[in-house]
């Protein structure tokens, strides 16, 4: 069922939520998703009402397996989450992504505040160089970076499997391999409760990303190297992506 792994996110302890495209039912390609069940049993499920900001299921885009595509333009997913998931010292995010354009400041994923568009801690976002990188960024509630890690050049349409490891310090890896560090984003210092998919933050649609994503996992703690490399091995095998 795993893919030849024998793993499932939920088998490490302090996985929040946990969400695939190929867990989805009942819907064929090109259907709108309104809700993106969480596959732990903590009932993080995203979702989003508006029709018009709703992403679309694709069928066949990683590795023949299914993933959202967001527009880039106002389509989006969130949740609001619980202390569970923002009273934290360290914790552990993965994605696996694409970009289908660029743009700066596109952003895969946030955890921000719903009703302000900082505090705001953006995973894979791109940044405004020339060529755009694939970044983590973290701001405070007075818009002042605490965390900004630049990594690789972004290549369209390549599949990431993307990682963002905040301990002592907040570590982005891209297909294995470490990428990009700097200071960590304790997320218990900061005022937020929503996380956000396919853009920066809710209910402003900031900085949307044209991109697909195909699974998202979210675990309270930092993972140790062996935990996060079993992730990472997981979704490689899944989605044809080359871990080391």
């Amino acid at each position: 069922e795993y893919y030849g792994t024998k793993f499932k996110p939920t088998v490490i302890s302090g996985c929040q939520f946990w969400l695939a495209a190929d867990k989805i039912t009942g819907l064929d390609d090109g259907d709108t998703v309104a809700t993106w069940s969480d596959s732990t049993t903590n009932g993080n499920d995203f979702a989003q009402s508006t029709a018009s900001k709703k992403p679309l299921y694709k069928t066949g885009i990683f590795n023949s397996k299914p993933a959202i595509k967001f527009d880039g333009t106002d389509d989006y997913i969130f949740a609001t989450v619980g202390s569970a998931v923002t009273d934290l010292d360290y914790h552990s995010f993965f994605s696996v992504f694409s970009y289908i354009s660029e743009g700066d400041w596109h952003t895969v994923a946030a955890l921000g505040k719903g009703s302000a568009s900082v505090p705001l801690l953006r995973y894979f976002q791109l940044d405004d160089n020339s060529p755009r990188r694939i970044r983590i960024e973290g701001k405070n509630a007075a818009n002042s970076n605490i965390t900004v890690a630049h990594g690789s050049n972004v290549v369209v349409g390549t599949p990431y499997v993307g990682s963002a490891i905040t301990g002592t310090s907040t570590v982005q890896y891209l297909n294995g391999e470490s990428d990009a560090t700097h200071t960590a984003y304790v997320l218990d210092d900061h005022d937020v409760d929503t996380f956000t998919l396919g853009a920066s933050s809710y209910p402003v649609t900031i900085t949307p990303a044209q991109c697909y994503i195909a699974e998202a996992i979210f675990y309270n703690r930092e993972l140790t190297e062996g935990e996060q490399n079993r992730v990472e091995k997981y979704l490689g095998k899944k989605y044809g992506v080359v871990i080391p």
